[in-house]
Order: structure tokens, then C-alpha cells, then sequence
């Protein structure tokens, strides 16, 4: 009994901790969570290699390597807002995004070829 009133107190205070970080540290520490699992292969053509929380410009910057078929500028170039529709409605329906919405966070998602380590696309959404 006494183990579960120490691990009650326990989660108080980490709860305590939490709601006392300021939202710019919160994504901060969302940041540097994702990184620690990066670089991430998220399918045969695409590996999520990091993210960055600027709290200057509040953005959050998300960076991936595409390579095979998704490695073509020409196809980022044609469809571009074909994938920007996509990744708006990705952000919109994301419960993990609600936050930067509410916050008014600008976000990014940069796209790398992995062939020629230029970049292929970048989508900027929330700069208003």
C-alpha cells in the first residue's frame, strides 16, 4: 500500500513538471524525443531524419530523405500542390499536430533527395 502512495506522489509531481514547462519547451522536448528515434525508415523510399522546434519563429521543421521512385524533383515540381493538399489534411486530422495549430505554430515538412542530397520539396503551412 505504501508503494502505491509513493507512485501516486510520483506521477503528481511529473504532472506537476510538465504543466509548469512553457508550450515552446513542451515542443522542445517533442523535438528531441523524435530525434532520439531518428533516422526512422518509414517505408522503402522514405526515412524521417529529424525534426527541429525553433522557438524564435515558433516552427517546426520535420526533414526526410526520399529515395527510389519518390527520389524525382520533377514529380514534387508537377504535383506540388496535389502533396500539399495531402500533408494539409495529414496536419488537420493529426491529433499529434493540434497543438502547433492551437499554438499557431508554423510548420514545415523538407524533403531531400537521396541521390543528389538536394532538396526536392518544402511545404510550409500556419504562416499566417
Amino acid at each position: 500500500m505504501k508503494n502505491k502512495w509513493i507512485l501516486t506522489g510520483v506521477a503528481v509531481c511529473l504532472l506537476a513538471a510538465c504543466s509548469q514547462m512553457t508550450q515552446e519547451e513542451r515542443f522542445q522536448k517533442i523535438a528531441e524525443n523524435e530525434n532520439s528515434k531518428c533516422p526512422k525508415r518509414l517505408n522503402s523510399t522514405t526515412v524521417f531524419d529529424s525534426t527541429r522546434y525553433d522557438a524564435s519563429q515558433n516552427c517546426v521543421s520535420y526533414y526526410y530523405t526520399l529515395s527510389g521512385k519518390a527520389d524525382d524533383a520533377e514529380k514534387y515540381k508537377k504535383n506540388y500542390d496535389n502533396f500539399r493538399k495531402a500533408l494539409d489534411n495529414t496536419i488537420i486530422n493529426s491529433l499529434e499536430m493540434k497543438a502547433y495549430l492551437e499554438y499557431k505554430t508554423i510548420i514545415k515538412y523538407i524533403y531531400y533527395s537521396d541521390s543528389t542530397k538536394t532538396k526536392l520539396a518544402e511545404f510550409v503551412f500556419n504562416e499566417n
